[in-house]
């Protein structure tokens, strides 16, 4: 009897497990898991923006090429599952093709 009752419980684990690998919740953390280098290189993004606005004096209508902003980094951002950044203009945070915005963006707008 303990036999084909630990049998069952096996069964009803294996099967919870994988209705959370198949739900939403266990997708939402990979995509989470994901998201978080590309918000770091984000930030970064944002940073080195600021700085080159900032020594070079440059106004909210500038917009920095990616040559310009290769002093302030020691390796080129890329997001980790492929997206392109877009920098944007100065005071407006830098964006991924896939992940979007960084919510928290950590520059101020320059003037």
């Amino acid at each position: 009897m303990s036999i084909k009752r630990a049998i069952i419980t096996l069964a009803c684990v294996l099967a919870a497990i994988y209705l959370v690998m198949g739900s939403g919740l266990f997708r939402r953390a990979r995509w989470s898991n994901n998201y978080s280098p590309c918000k770091i290189e984000l930030r970064q993004l944002d940073s080195a923006k600021t700085q080159w606005a900032t020594e070079g004096g440059k106004t909210t209508n500038d917009v920095p090429t990616w040559n310009e902003l290769q002093p302030y980094w020691r390796r080129t951002p890329a997001c980790p599952q492929g997206g392109n950044y877009t920098l944007g203009r100065v005071g407006e945070p830098p964006t991924c093709s896939v992940h979007g915005r960084d919510q928290q963006p950590t520059s101020t707008t320059a003037k």
